[in-house]
């Protein structure tokens, strides 16, 4: 007589990513939490990338804003202090997010609140924003500046990969997937549209089609999200002046360098300046 031992059932996409992370030490064995005790591998890389960054920026707040200072009679510091005090509250606000469990960003209710609340922050700044450099897209709170399309970022991104985690059985349902993301993008676009932040909404469509490619969504929906926002971006840069300025400006940059062109314009003036190395800080 011979024992037949059953099939083994192959262990589920959430078992194995599961395994993985307990493997790497990202969460305790038998809990669906962060090891907030001992920081993984990936969070100091992570740490010192970000970092280097946000120093790189800071001493390049300092370098290009420090003489323009001075010559408006402000503090050759004043600009830096800010961006520095913005970096102590940013700080302060990525350990928090570091010690909160991010399963508890797949509480649906807690999303939608925020997520709601940054839209309406959006829709506020339509009516009641301030206009800089064509783009009604800040807030004024007080002696504080806000960008709600920033955080509507944040938002987005945590909702479509809440819906990816969700439904990555069914990506290739074009009613249960695409269209929904479809529908995320064109609010989240549309809203800085309505803003004439079409930069934002560039970099919205850019990494939501970014996260159907990552959740391996089939080429064809690919190519069709894809295909809309060429086709909505050709109608804008056709029927929206400011857009079609900007992106046109550096045919002509001797006529729009003080305008549309500004920024190409000035970028090329550092580059003959001090080509690809710069002058140093301070010089340029």
């Amino acid at each position: 007589m011979t024992n037949v031992e059953s099939p083994r059932r192959a262990p589920s996409l959430r078992e194995r990513r599961l395994e993985v992370l307990r493997r790497t030490g990202a969460i305790e064995k038998g809990r669906n939490r962060l090891l907030l005790e001992k920081p993984t591998p990936a969070f100091w890389w992570i740490l010192v990338i970000m970092s280097s960054f946000v120093l790189l920026g800071l001493v390049m707040v300092l370098s290009s804003s420090s003489v323009t200072s001075l010559h408006t009679g402000s503090s050759a510091w004043g600009m830096f202090s800010r961006q520095l005090i913005w970096v102590g509250v940013g700080a302060v606000a990525m350990w928090g997010m570091y010690r909160l469990p991010y399963e508890n960003w797949k509480n649906f209710g807690l999303l939608s609140v925020s997520t709601g609340i940054v839209a309406f922050a959006n829709m506020a700044v339509i009516a009641w924003g301030q206009v800089t450099n064509g783009a009604k897209a800040w807030l004024d709170i007080g002696p504080v500046r806000l960008q709600p399309s920033e955080f509507l970022k944040l938002a987005t991104i945590l909702f479509c990969a809440n819906l990816l985690s969700k439904r990555h059985r069914s990506v290739a349902i074009t009613s249960v997937v695409m269209w929904p993301m479809i529908i995320v993008l064109g609010i989240t676009a549309g809203l800085c549209g309505l803003q004439r932040d079409y930069g934002s909404a560039t970099i919205f469509a850019g990494f939501i089609i970014a996260m159907m490619f990552m959740a391996s969504m089939p080429w064809r929906q690919l190519f069709f999200t894809g295909g809309i926002v060429v086709v909505v971006g050709l109608g804008v840069l056709q029927f929206a002046q400011r857009a079609s300025e900007r992106m046109l400006a550096f045919m002509n940059l001797e006529e729009t360098k003080s305008d549309s062109g500004y920024q190409v314009y000035q970028a090329l003036l550092s580059i003959a300046n001090g080509g690809w190395g710069g002058t140093g800080i301070g010089t340029g």
